[in-house]
């Protein structure tokens, strides 16, 4: 029967003799004992005894003891002369000690010491003879993951591939291909961070198999795996695929951590935050009191989570107006950051400005966006992080335009230049477009956003994009929130039409009332009358024509897609199929009211005749669906039927559903992101050819 001790303390008795103070532990587990069996293959028999008592340390969290032990055995290697000398098994120790003090520096979130000790480790590992392939392979790892967290994501990925190649290359020398599966870890974390999400999850899972392969199942290692798995369903607003994952790494770090480890704060921390973005702070803030209590008992006390901890806590008050509690935290997470001038800082600083803003101080709110500004500068000196727009946005003077005529914006020109990355850059260009609707004749006006240098190309891409409302209007504006993304997708080479159709403000009262009785039929022979206009005029390629909107936008476009099968991809965007049903599911039927003429029962020709949903039997656009799960001026049941005709139709449709929101989607911008996102992936995966129904 295996036997448990716990190490109760080390101690150099002579030269050749250490003296191990051990406690037996009662308790005895079989998942215990195989892991034990385990990190018993896993670590050299032919090591010096205190390396291997210091890995056991840094495994059970023990950092300080874990240095204490290395450097007792560093300083009785130094005092033997042996540093540097032609032994193979004293210089390799060395390389090894410099290994494991870099692990602990990075633990510890001391970066820049960490890369410093594996350089010199890959320094010596690199004079061997023979090159141990294995131990380089690691080293080159342990500096990608060092140069991750200073942001260096570039060189980190080329550090990464040189170990893949080591592992590739001698994985016929070795017993195992194990040491592939933290490589695989570590690309998934450079593709995470270069948006890659797919590719990312590609190799979290290559990771696993892996490990699955030659561990046991509740290794540690595959709880970090487990950890960053959840992270990336998070982003994507997956939240059950989240907390499956947290649940896992939760289960395997405390079966075989500490009950104080940092990985158990790290976790409880990682579950608190699903549980914001999904809509449940009570669950968020029992977690975040968990991952609290453990990190307040850290030596020492400065942690980057404690800082991640108190920024989370303030956003749970701010979402809940308490903007006094909000200010604390934000206050005591800066308290915590030990390395000065971090992206934690830069963070920080910008969510204070925004709570100063709110509450109407001003002045503070400009003296912390510009210490988030410079803290951006200095990290990022090429100048070329969304970051910085973001800084500069709030910090930089506005531009000075020079116009001749109020009539002819377009032809505006710049008399300043306070914002040289905003001036200097190649955006996307504008203009207004007018054409006469092939109903009546009526002048109708329109925005199109050119892509970058593309202001007198002909055949281009079209994406009409429609505000909602009705009583709305676009205009030529560039916002870097919202949903108000023409010039994103210009920049991605669409001709985009913002095309103020009747029902726009702007225009007059009698403008506004010429969609009442016809809100849909009018306004989309508006819209029809433009694109034809613009194909007419070869500044369109009839073939690749898409179309979308949000809210009205979404009304359109599902009544649009009824009406012609010119579209290659619609997105449509909490959008009504069915008026009757709107009408008594709506938090607003008096709007319906109006523009429908009165209720379904007064007016039901005009709500048939208005309803897309009577009109899809030639339906053949591939369509995307966004609704809100909490909408209620359009509830969530309109995208259902939606789905369930076109995928009756067999069109290719996707529906996503975000989680605890509401019609404008404002409560967690991380959606407003993904959804933009995934609508940029449909409209290149189906936006450039024609659908086929087969």
């Amino acid at each position: 029967m295996a036997t448990v001790f716990r190490i109760d303390g080390v101690e150099l008795l002579t030269d050749e003799i250490w003296l191990v103070k051990l406690v037996l532990s009662e308790a005895e587990d079989k998942n215990l004992n195989d892991l034990i069996a385990h990190f018993k293959k896993e670590i050299n028999e032919t090591e010096h005894h205190l390396l291997t008592l210091g890995k056991f340390l840094y495994l059970i969290g023990d950092l300080n003891k874990a240095e204490k032990y290395y450097r007792l055995l560093f300083d009785h290697i130094s005092s033997s002369a042996l540093i540097f000398d032609n032994d193979y098994s004293h210089n390799n120790i060395i390389a090894t000690l410099f290994n494991n003090l870099g692990l602990l520096y990075h633990v510890r979130e001391n970066f820049q010491l960490a890369l410093e000790n594996y350089q010199n480790a890959l320094e010596i590992y690199l004079l061997q003879e023979p090159l141990s392939p294995v131990s380089n392979a690691t080293v080159y790892t342990n500096i990608g993951n060092a140069l991750i967290d200073l942001g260096d994501y570039e060189r980190a990925f080329e550090m990464y591939n040189t170990a893949l190649e080591l592992q590739l290359l001698y994985a016929s020398l070795m017993e195992n291909d194990s040491g592939l599966a933290q490589i695989y870890n570590n690309i998934a974390v450079c593709y995470r961070q270069n948006g890659q999400y797919d590719r990312s999850i590609e190799n979290y899972e290559k990771s696993i198999d892996i490990k699955l392969k030659y561990f046991p199942p509740n290794h540690p290692s595959l709880g970090v795996t487990y950890s960053n798995l959840s992270d990336i369903y998070r982003t994507n607003a997956d939240y059950d695929m989240a907390l499956k994952y947290a649940q896992k790494a939760l289960d395997i770090h405390m079966l075989t951590l500490p009950k104080d480890h940092i990985d158990l704060a790290k976790t409880y921390n990682a579950i608190a935050t699903i549980y914001i973005d999904s809509g449940n702070p009570l669950k968020a803030k029992e977690n975040y009191e968990k991952a609290l209590e453990i990190v307040l008992n850290q030596i020492p006390r400065k942690h980057l989570l404690l800082t991640t901890i108190y920024n989370n806590i303030a956003h749970i008050y701010m979402d809940e107006c308490r903007y006094e509690l909000v200010i604390k935290y934000y206050k005591r997470a800066l308290d915590e950051i030990e390395y000065p001038n971090t992206m934690s800082d830069a963070v920080i600083y910008n969510n204070l400005s925004e709570i100063y803003r709110r509450i109407g101080d001003y002045i503070e709110a400009s003296i912390n966006h510009k210490k988030a500004l410079d803290i951006r500068i200095e990290l990022y000196p090429s100048l070329d992080h969304p970051d910085l727009a973001q800084s500069y946005f709030h910090v930089q003077t506005r531009e000075v335009y020079i116009v001749d005529d109020v009539n002819q914006l377009e032809a505006a020109r710049v008399m300043t230049n306070e914002n040289k990355l905003f001036t200097e850059r190649n955006f996307h260009q504008t203009t207004t477009y007018q054409w006469t609707s092939d109903e009546d004749d009526r002048m109708i006006e329109g925005i199109l956003h050119y892509p970058p240098g593309q202001i007198e190309s002909k055949n281009l891409p079209l994406l009409v994009l429609m505000h909602g409302g009705p009583y709305a209007a676009s205009i030529n504006q560039f916002n870097i929130g919202g949903g108000l993304w023409a010039p994103l997708a210009a920049t991605e080479g669409w001709l985009v039409l913002e095309p103020n159709y009747r029902g726009s403000t702007g225009y007059g009262d009698q403008f506004l009332d010429e969609i009442r009785y016809h809100p849909l039929t009018r306004p989309g022979r508006d819209i029809l009358s433009g694109i034809n206009r613009l194909i007419e005029d070869g500044i369109v390629d009839r073939n690749r024509v898409t179309i979308g909107g949000h809210s009205y936008g979404g009304f359109l476009t599902n009544w649009l897609i009824t009406q012609t099968t010119q579209f290659n991809a619609a997105l449509s965007g909490a959008g009504s199929i069915e008026q009757a049903s709107l009408w008594g599911t709506m938090d607003l039927n008096s709007l319906i009211d109006y523009i429908w003429g009165g209720s379904p029962w007064n007016s039901s020709n005009a709500y048939i005749e208005e309803s897309p949903i009577y009109q899809f039997a030639k339906v053949r656009t591939p369509t995307l669906i966004v609704t809100a799960e909490d909408d209620v001026r359009v509830p969530i049941s309109q995208g259902y039927i939606l789905e369930r005709a076109l995928r009756y139709l067999n069109v290719p449709v996707q529906l996503l559903i975000f989680p605890n929101e509401g019609h404008s989607m404002a409560n967690n911008p991380w959606h407003r992101k993904i959804k933009v996102r995934e609508e940029l992936k449909w409209l290149r995966q189906y936006g450039h050819t024609a659908f086929v129904k087969t």
